[in-house]
């Protein structure tokens, strides 16, 4: 069996390269994968602290973070511990809605003045996953900063979620940091119109499930 924080432990050293690929990038995220069923609390727990030092480094490109992030939701349902890679996530969380709102509206705005959505008099105009992705290339050409932090913003409500869910503390905490967070995610549920998302419930305390 592939020993766990070894596997991780080679993956963050690739993703700090200069040279690396996302396919060598991928290649190691597999032997995490296939390192985690079986492995200890212990090996978990050392392969979040390895991967929170990831998260929190600002020179990683957020694609590499993308991965990170899901790994860090894997290793938290698979029994590690959801503070020690939880806190660094909520900051990461914050910028992404915040970035998420900025780039939902400017390419509602830009849906709105080209013709290509025509508002309804009495209706909300409400954002489509289907004209988000229709931006993003632009997006990431015009303003990449904020079509990025749009680009991973499903890996970190969903990361998130499972953190929360399992470690109440990072919800309970800091109660003026959670309700920024909880006005920012509901604040994008209505941009897109639809109930409330997963990230919502479990920040109010709400089951998930």
């Amino acid at each position: 069996m592939p020993d766990l924080p070894a596997a991780m432990n080679q993956l963050a050293e690739i993703a700090r390269s200069p040279q690396a690929t996302m396919d060598l990038i991928d290649a190691a995220v597999k032997g995490v994968e296939d390192a985690i069923p079986g492995s200890s609390v212990e090996q978990l727990n050392e392969s979040l602290t390895l991967a929170q030092e990831v998260l929190a480094d600002a020179r990683v490109h957020r694609l590499v973070t993308n991965r990170f992030t899901k790994l860090s939701q894997l290793l938290v349902e698979a029994g590690g511990d959801p503070l020690l890679t939880g806190w660094t996530l909520l900051l990461l969380l914050g910028e992404s809605l915040t970035g998420s709102i900025t780039y939902c509206r400017a390419v509602m705005a830009d849906a709105i003045g080209s013709g290509r959505v025509t508002p309804v008099e009495g209706e909300p105009i409400v954002m489509t996953n289907e004209l988000a992705e229709l931006y993003l290339q632009a997006m990431m050409q015009h303003d990449p900063y904020t079509a990025w932090l749009f680009y991973n913003y499903p890996a970190y409500s969903i990361a998130a979620t499972a953190h929360i869910t399992r470690a109440p503390a990072l919800r309970t905490q800091h109660p003026d940091n959670t309700q920024l967070l909880l006005d920012a995610s509901k604040k994008l549920d209505q941009i897109f119109g639809g109930p409330e998302s997963y990230l919502t419930l479990a920040l109010e305390g709400k089951e998930t499930d």
